[in-house]
This record gives structure tokens, sequence and C-alpha cells, in this order.
């Protein structure tokens, strides 16, 4: 069902959009490198039942040097924290400290910067952790040295190579493109568990 929000809102492609934890709020990114941020317009709200809300969004402007791909937001109980990924090969924490403010906290790259592709924070209960998935065939996780003070160190606590970008498979097929996505499994039901996929065209757990 349409809710309102198909106004032209990029300039460029948009690559992903994410729901916050309560579904009030969306996050969007593109190629025009921006970000933006979606909440329902309350103050246009009538007293009579309406079809569709009203939405405005908030513009985080060059977020990134290039594309931006994908976004992820944290749990609440961290705060509202965005993450976000591009072709540039950085990583940005995001952090709304005032209504409608967002102010980049830090950014977290490899020391080769090349393109990365995803990026989910992990679930709750492993803390405030972020894993990437890059195109050099690499999955990376983070955590937060100090998750009441983003701007603090964020340490490097998996670095594994997935995908050999200039390994050729017998079929003669060379994954030269590395990692394109990753998920968390947060059942809790279930051990910790994320799972990685590529141009290799293979799932890998």
């Amino acid at each position: 069902m349409l809710d309102g929000a198909s106004q032209i809102s990029h300039m460029d492609v948009i690559h992903d959009i994410a729901f916050d934890f309560y579904g009030k709020r969306f996050a969007t990114c593109s190629s025009d490198k921006h970000i933006k941020i979606w909440t329902i317009d309350n103050s246009t709200q009538s007293r009579e039942k309406q079809t569709a809300h009203v939405w405005q969004n908030i513009d985080i402007s060059r977020a990134h040097q290039d594309s931006i791909w994908r976004l992820s937001w944290a749990n609440p109980e961290f705060g509202e924290i965005i993450a976000s990924c591009s072709e540039d090969g950085t990583v940005c924490i995001w952090e709304e400290q005032e209504l409608s403010k967002w102010t980049k906290k830090v950014t977290l790259s490899s020391s080769k910067y090349v393109p990365v592709r995803d990026v989910k924070f992990a679930p709750r209960n492993m803390g405030l952790q972020i894993a990437t998935a890059s195109a050099d065939g690499y999955l990376r996780i983070y955590e937060a040295g100090d998750m009441f003070e983003l701007s603090s160190m964020w340490n490097t606590v998996v670095e594994f190579q997935v995908e050999d970008i200039m390994k050729v498979d017998s079929s003669g097929y060379r994954s030269e493109h590395g990692l394109n996505c990753l998920a968390w499994n947060d059942s809790p039901f279930e051990p910790a568990k994320i799972a990685v996929g590529g141009y290799s065209r293979r799932a890998v757990v």
C-alpha cells in the first residue's frame, strides 16, 4: 500500500531503503551521495481519517564521496544511529544528537579503501557491532570501544577473506568484484551467524 512518500527525493538512483526499529521513520541512500531521513509530518494530520501520510525528509548532503550502497539502523537501545557504506571505501556512523540533526561520528575503512557494498548492525545482544562486505572479498566486523561515545576507537574484531578475487575456479570464473551482500541471523533461538554472498555465486555462512 502506497503511503504518500512518492515524491522525487534524490537526484540519482536510490540503492537502499531501511525502516527504523519502530517503523516510524525510514532512510534512503543514493548515487547522488545523499542520505535522507523520512518522518511522518504530524502537523499536517487532520482529525479526519486520511488515506495517506505526509512525509518530510531531512537531508544529509554529501554524506560520502561516491555512490552510497546500503544503510543500517542500530537497535534503539544504543540511540538513534545509522551506518552507511559507499563505493568510496568507507563506512560512516551517523547519530541524531538533536531532533532532526544528524552528525557523522566516525568514518571506518580498511587500509585498501576498496568499495564497501553492504553494512549491517549486529543483533542487540552482541553489543554495538557492525559487519561490512567489501569488493576485496573480505568480511569485516567492527566493535565500538565505547558505545556511549561513538567517535571513540572502533576495533576490528573480525577480518576474514571470504572470496579470493584473484582465484579462478574450475569453470574458469573469477570473483573479481568480491562480496556484495550480508545478513545477520538475529533469531534468539539460534547461535549468532552471519551469511555473505557475492560475485562468486556462492552464499557462505
